[in-house]
């Protein structure tokens, strides 16, 4: 999918966004453990509306904002100020070498066409002993999501794909990190209603401001998503759902519903 087409997209969804779309607590104190002691600029990679931008604000760092989606950058202003925020695109980012001393990025690589251009350009605009810290569900945790039991014919009939653990370890050391550690992450609370929101908590996804909220769905036919949505509906008030939950628990190749990257040059 070109940046074009994604921004398009976000840009469609920005007024309503932060709707479904807030900080999720665990996370952004995950996030703000992850660059406690660090002093010097961090770099919101994706952005989007500024939600995690202004989380790691309040901790006391400087954040600088870039989104592809003007329309999300409309939305993020009243969070982290004009100023603070630049149009961009993750695989040619309009800052120089070292400008930073971190970066992060929440729910973001896998929008993202080349990913490995853009891990290429983060080390780029890292300082030395600078730190990536990447958030988003591998494709291994994606596959695992028992949703798609409701929505699809199955896991190869997924309308996107996204980089494996193994596939994301071995790209951040491509690119220049000499330390790469991961820590999974799941999903127990309703703050930011990204697509793992519900792994947990079924009802979540019958929520229309949630669906608006979750990009992917916008690649499944209407017909279709509705129909899988009131199976879902009446799995969940007979408790059926239980059932296709449990196929679909953590194993020893899936842990958690996603998993920060740490990674150190």
């Amino acid at each position: 999918m070109s940046v074009r087409r994604a921004s398009t997209d976000f840009d469609a969804i920005a007024a309503s966004y932060d709707e479904s779309r807030r900080a999720n607590p665990a996370l952004a104190a995950t996030l703000g453990q992850l660059f406690e002691g660090r002093d010097g600029p961090l770099l919101d990679l994706g952005c989007g509306t500024g939600n995690y931008g202004r989380e790691m604000g309040t901790l006391g760092h400087e954040v600088v904002g870039v989104d592809a989606s003007p329309g999300m950058l409309g939305q993020a202003v009243r969070k982290l100020g004009a100023g603070q925020l630049v149009l961009g695109d993750a695989q040619g980012l309009p800052f120089g070498v070292g400008a930073f001393s971190g970066v992060f990025s929440v729910l973001v690589l896998h929008h993202v066409p080349n990913w490995q251009l853009a891990l290429d350009e983060s080390v780029r605009v890292l300082g030395a002993g600078g730190r990536l810290v990447v958030f988003y569900g591998t494709q291994e945790q994606y596959m695992n999501l028992w949703l798609w039991e409701y929505l699809l014919d199955g896991p190869d009939a997924l309308p996107s794909r996204r980089p494996g653990l193994e596939e994301s370890i071995k790209g951040l050391r491509s690119a220049g990190f000499a330390r790469v550690e991961t820590q999974p992450f799941s999903y127990t609370t309703p703050e930011d209603a990204a697509l793992f929101v519900g792994a947990h908590a079924p009802e979540l996804y019958l929520d229309p401001n949630v669906q608006r909220g979750i990009r992917v769905f916008r690649n499944i036919e209407p017909s279709r998503l509705e129909a899988g949505f009131e199976r879902l509906r009446r799995d969940v008030e007979s408790g059926a759902v239980t059932n296709v939950m449990a196929r679909h628990q953590e194993s020893a190749t899936v842990r958690g519903d996603c998993t920060f990257f740490v990674a150190d040059l």
